[in-house]
Parts: structure tokens; C-alpha cells; sequence
């Protein structure tokens, strides 16, 4: 198991994974602005797109951190430990805002609360496991950034194709509206506004 150990040895793998990160995140950036109209006017889903994007930075920056070379396993620990107390930091003051302005955490996050709390539970014993020289380290950690990933990808998904058709409900109703109004004003049940 000395290789659980040997942040050298897994260089393959945090390249692998800052650079899926790195998609990831410029996917997110092109769904939500695709749908910016809508995400700005839904404060449970900017919150959802800044939860999304903190999880990418997340494993971004570890995986950036796992590629620094010759550096010691303890260096890595500690790195990883305090890149997670940032994030952690982060992620409640998201969470707090959140509950002052919609009265509940967003749904997105919600429903991915379970992975999430995994996810960083493994990085976070990961990360105690190479201070320590023990519980596996990378073993640990691994498995963790993996467990980020495919949040995140299921998280793109839904910016990609979930809001669309919401807002594409969304403007139909507009539009269904806007129709009754002129057909009433048509039909002069409407008086005409004052001044016109």
C-alpha cells in the first residue's frame, strides 16, 4: 500500500481529473449562461449553479495541488485539509444566504446532499489519512474527487436540459397571456388604459 502514500505515483490521475474538472466547469459557465435570464431570476438556482461551481473548484484545486512535483505526502495532507476548510467555509455561507432568501437550501442541493457529504468525507479522511500515514490517504481521496465528478456531471445536466424546459414552460404561459390580453382588448373587455 506504500503507493496510497506517493503523491508521485498519481500524477496521471489529478491531471486526469483537473482537467475533467476544468470542462465541467466551463460547461456549467455556457448551460447557466444559456439560461441566464431565468437562473438570475430563481435564487434556488444561482445558489444551485454556485454550489455546482465551488464543487468543481474543489476538486480543480486538489487535483492541482496533487500535481505540485516532489512534494511530500504530509504537504499534500495539509494542502487538501485546508483547501477543504475553505471550501467547507464557503459552502455554509452559500447555504446560510440561501436560507435567508428562499427559507430552505435549493432543491438541486438538497437532493445531492447524501453524495456531497460523502464526497467530502472522503477527501477530508483522505486528506487526514497522508498527514498520518494511515486509513489509506490517496485510497481515500480518489475515490472522493471521482464522487465530485459525476455530482458535477449530474448537476451540468440539469442546467443543460432541466431549466430549458422550464423556461420554455415559462414562456409558453407568457405568451398564452399575452394572447387572452389582446383578444380581450379585441373584444373591448379591457378598457383602454387612460391617456391613450
Amino acid at each position: 500500500m506504500s503507493f496510497a502514500y506517493a503523491p508521485g505515483h498519481w500524477s496521471n490521475f489529478f491531471f486526469a481529473i483537473a482537467g475533467a474538472a476544468a470542462a465541467l466547469t466551463g460547461l456549467i459557465f455556457v448551460s447557466v449562461s444559456m439560461h441566464l435570464k431565468f437562473v438570475v431570476k430563481d435564487p434556488e438556482l444561482r445558489t444551485g449553479a454556485g454550489i455546482t461551481l465551488f464543487g468543481m473548484i474543489l476538486a480543480f484545486v486538489i487535483s492541482m495541488e496533487g500535481m505540485i512535483p516532489g512534494q511530500s505526502r504530509a504537504a499534500l495532507g495539509l494542502e487538501v485539509l485546508a483547501t477543504l476548510i475553505v471550501w467547507y467555509g464557503l459552502w455554509a455561507k452559500t447555504a446560510i444566504s440561501s436560507r435567508k432568501a428562499i427559507g430552505r437550501i435549493p432543491a438541486l442541493a438538497r437532493k445531492r446532499l447524501p453524495f456531497s457529504y460523502v464526497c467530502s468525507m472522503l477527501m477530508y479522511l483522505g486528506s487526514v489519512g497522508l498527514l498520518t500515514h494511515s486509513m489509506g490517504g490517496l485510497m481515500l481521496l480518489a475515490p472522493g474527487l471521482i464522487l465530485c465528478m459525476l455530482i458535477a456531471v449530474q448537476n451540468a445536466w440539469f442546467f443543460l436540459t432541466e431549466i430549458g424546459l422550464d423556461e420554455e414552460e415559462e414562456q409558453e404561459k407568457e405568451e398564452e397571456e399575452i394572447s387572452e390580453i389582446r383578444e380581450a382588448l379585441e373584444r373591448r373587455e379591457i378598457p383602454p388604459a387612460s391617456g391613450s
